[in-house]
């Protein structure tokens, strides 16, 4: 069985090397991010909640919300459950009718929907060990006090060897 490590969204950037952005979590204690790759829209999607952008028209991550609430269902948690391939895969766990199911996901959704949902958001012990980045691994900067602010997410990600870099698909 997976150990998972409660983790929030610290912030979507870009990243300078690819120019794709990337989705950062944080442990409680901001010892340890995970990027994970992301596409456009699942980015925009996430940042607009963060940043408590009203949309006129629902997104779909909005959309997929509303329909949860609307048939009495929540959305509980949300874990990214493994790296296969260089690819991130995760599961939202949703409690519907006395019911809890289990529906496969990509990170990107299960994120947009938790920031939605302010559920918990989780990250298997052993994708922590193969993409996950500890403080001391970032250089000097001091993430318990500015992995709020995007400029130094992007500081974060420059500093970073270059094979961290496309090892992950989206």
């Amino acid at each position: 069985m997976n150990q998972f490590v409660s983790m929030r969204v610290s912030g979507v950037v870009m990243d300078p090397r690819s120019n794709l952005p990337v989705v950062i979590l944080k442990n409680e204690d901001a010892t340890c991010l995970v990027p994970i790759w992301i596409g456009v829209m699942e980015a925009s999607a996430i940042a607009a909640k963060l940043e408590g952008v009203e949309l006129p028209r629902p997104m779909t991550h909005d959309l997929v919300m509303r329909i949860i609430d609307e048939v009495g269902a929540k959305v509980l948690r949300v874990d990214v459950v493994k790296i296969e391939d260089s690819t991130f895969y995760a599961s939202i766990t949703i409690s519907a009718g006395g019911r809890l199911l289990e529906i496969d996901a990509r990170p990107s959704d299960s994120i947009a929907l938790a920031v939605r949902a302010g559920c918990d958001i989780g990250v298997a012990q052993e994708v922590i060990e193969e993409a996950g980045i500890q403080v001391e691994d970032t250089g000097n900067v001091d993430l318990a006090s500015s992995s709020e602010d995007p400029e130094k997410l992007k500081e974060i990600l420059a500093s970073l060897p270059k094979e961290m870099f496309g090892k992950w698909k989206m």
